[in-house]
């Protein structure tokens, strides 16, 4: 088993971020006091020097060159005109490139109109940056939202995609900050979770590989080694970095198997968020670095997985959608299912959604 473009592989499932952080660190906890703003200029909506007692508030970080936050703000727009004067959602835009300029990041919200109908903000020199987004050690990105309560407090953060039923809960009085600080703790603990299980894993193989054993005793040590980390720790079954080295194991030693398995958690009624990501990875490694032909049943496995990874984004604008289904519909005719190709090369002509 080749560590190397292994490990590459997965960076793509786990945040690089997240893994560089020590959770225990964090400063900036649920119910704590909210920070106060570090703004260097207002470019859209009226300036806001402190917090007024009885409004909620959003901060979002954002950049203008970041798909995801494009993608949320039409929502975060709607959100904003449903609540009306109860809450104020307040865009900062952070981690720009360094020739970007207050001009540009002003016509870019001037062009996006009332898609971004909020306040918005550039950040002071990092400072929010510093005191806000690196506080929480949760930073796995852009775009990320804090909420801040009607006292004033930090009720909830996360990705715009979430915000909604918080929202809901804490204008209708019904939001717990002790239940919210305990699912953050158990996400942060499921976090450091995974981090080990990677870095165990990345071990492992790298000390089996340094043994000089052959790929097939490699890849059935490796499984042995996750059977037993998922015996201790139940709660990893089913995500997507176990997935990932489960099935680059099972695809080296029997792809029949491999298609099984992949093929178990893809019609689970019982996994609502599916690793299918991992199960295109690992085809697309073994397709790629191994130069192999795989058997039929595999493409099609990973043409199902592809369309899964699809339907389970919650802003399919920012896909690539044509590239996507060009390679769902070249895996299909490699899976002998030359309709199904047909159908989706039509869905890869299709114009590309803007995301503007």
């Amino acid at each position: 088993m080749n560590f190397k473009p292994i490990f590459t592989s997965l960076i793509t499932l786990i945040s690089i971020s997240s893994l560089a952080q020590d959770p225990s660190n964090a400063t900036l906890k649920i119910s704590d006091s909210a920070p106060p703003l570090f703004i260097k200029e207002w470019v859209k909506g009226e300036p806001i020097k402190e917090y007024e007692k009885g409004k909620v508030y959003i901060v979002e970080f954002w950049a203008t060159w970041c798909k995801p936050c494009i993608a949320a703000m039409p929502h975060l727009s709607e959100l904003k005109r449903k609540n009306k004067d109860q809450l104020e959602i307040i865009g900062v835009s952070v981690f720009e490139d360094k020739n970007t300029t207050s001009e540009d990041i002003q016509e870019f919200v001037l062009n996006m109109g009332d898609k971004m109908d909020y306040h918005v903000a550039i950040d002071d020199n990092n400072k929010m940056i510093d005191n806000w987004f690196n506080t929480t050690n949760d930073n796995k990105g852009i775009p990320k939202s804090f909420v801040i309560d009607q006292n004033s407090k930090l009720a909830w953060f996360g990705h715009p995609k979430d915000l909604e039923p918080v929202i809901n809960k804490i204008l209708a009085g019904e939001w717990e900050l002790q239940s919210a600080s305990k699912e953050k703790n158990e996400e942060k603990n499921f976090r450091e979770l995974e981090v080990h299980f990677l870095d165990s894993m990345n071990n492992y193989i790298y000390d089996l590989n340094a043994k000089k054993l052959n790929e097939s005793e490699i890849n059935q040590k490796t499984l042995d080694k996750i059977n037993e980390f998922m015996v201790a720790n139940p709660e990893l079954e089913n995500t997507p970095i176990p997935t990932f080295y489960i099935m680059q194991s099972l695809l080296s030693l029997d792809p029949k198997k491999a298609y099984e398995y992949g093929n178990s958690i893809l019609t689970s009624k019982e996994i609502v968020f599916k690793p299918a990501w991992s199960i295109v990875e690992v085809i697309r490694y073994h397709e790629n670095e191994n130069k192999s032909t795989l058997p039929p049943e595999i493409y099609l496995l990973g043409a199902k997985a592809f369309q899964e990874y699809i339907d389970q984004s919650e802003y399919q604008k920012v896909l690539d959608l044509p590239k996507h289904y060009k390679n769902i519909s070249e895996w299909y005719l490699k899976a002998n299912e030359e309709q199904l190709a047909k159908e989706a090369l039509q869905k890869a002509n299709l114009p590309r959604q803007n995301t503007n």
